[in-house]
């Protein structure tokens, strides 16, 4: 299975260029943070043959997760949120199956406590005592130099103890930025896993690699389509498969906004 990370930042084409890549199959589950709202819904992500998960109703949602049809799937409803969304998958494995929890996660920069939220304490906690596996694809909001960050914030120090004491790796590789402004750089989104993930997932040398997932482009400068000044930064992993961070060109993104 290929995972695929990515906050949109309710960005239309941003949303348009998810939109073409999971139609091509490019990937199999997509862990999203601030899709694109249509009307207050969530919009873009359909004819792409998987279906979008996110709490009910998904009016401002500001998580889903998106399963291509083929895969098993189950909503945890009773998990979901507004910033939360879980589903539970079942995939092949050694000739048998495995369950494995995914979820996604938005953690408000202006909200009233660090994080963790509970959100997501409900989450873990509902996987250890069932000992299910876990992947979490979460904008954090926070900083810290151990998944990238050029400082340390209170907030990436509250959330770093957190995965400690749970025992949730950091799947990040490299600094690569998901959070590019004029004047600042940042690494604030996430992808966490338990360990038997971690000792599943790999990372190749992007260099030279003819067969990763997403071709490499530069980046795209948001102000020519009159976009807010973000770019935006995909993170590829993989049970058994490939990690690879990627940013759609600027022609990637003209053609796929013919899609909607």
């Amino acid at each position: 299975m290929k995972f695929l990370q990515i906050n949109l930042h309710h960005s239309k084409a941003a949303a348009a260029t998810l939109c073409q890549q999971l139609a091509e199959g490019k990937a199999d589950i997509a862990l999203i943070q601030e899709p694109w709202l249509y009307k207050g819904q969530i919009g873009a992500l359909t004819n792409t043959g998987g279906t979008v998960y996110s709490a009910l109703p998904s009016n401002n949602a500001r998580s889903c997760v998106y399963i291509r049809n083929h895969i098993n799937a189950l909503p945890l409803l009773e998990l979901c949120s507004r910033d939360t969304t879980a589903v539970r998958i079942i995939y092949p494995y050694r000739g048998g199956s495995k369950e494995l929890i995914v979820a996604s996660f938005y953690l408000s920069y202006n909200s009233d406590e660090p994080p963790p939220t509970k959100e997501m304490g409900d989450i873990i906690d509902y996987c250890c005592s069932r000992k299910k596996q876990l992947i979490i694809g979460c904008d954090a909001n926070a900083h810290h130099i151990l998944w990238g960050s050029t400082g340390t914030n209170p907030r990436g120090e509250s959330l770093m103890e957190f995965l400690v004491s749970v025992n949730l790796n950091i799947l990040n590789h490299g600094n690569e930025p998901t959070f590019v402004v004029c004047n600042r750089k940042e690494v604030s989104d996430l992808t966490l896993g338990t360990n038997s993930i971690g000792n599943l997932t790999k990372v190749p040398d992007i260099t030279g690699e003819l067969d990763c997932l997403i071709e490499e482009s530069q980046f795209l400068k948001a102000l020519y389509i009159s976009l807010p000044s973000k770019w935006y930064n995909y993170r590829l992993i993989g049970i058994d498969g490939k990690t690879c961070s990627f940013t759609p060109s600027l022609d990637h993104v003209q053609s796929s906004l013919k899609m909607l």
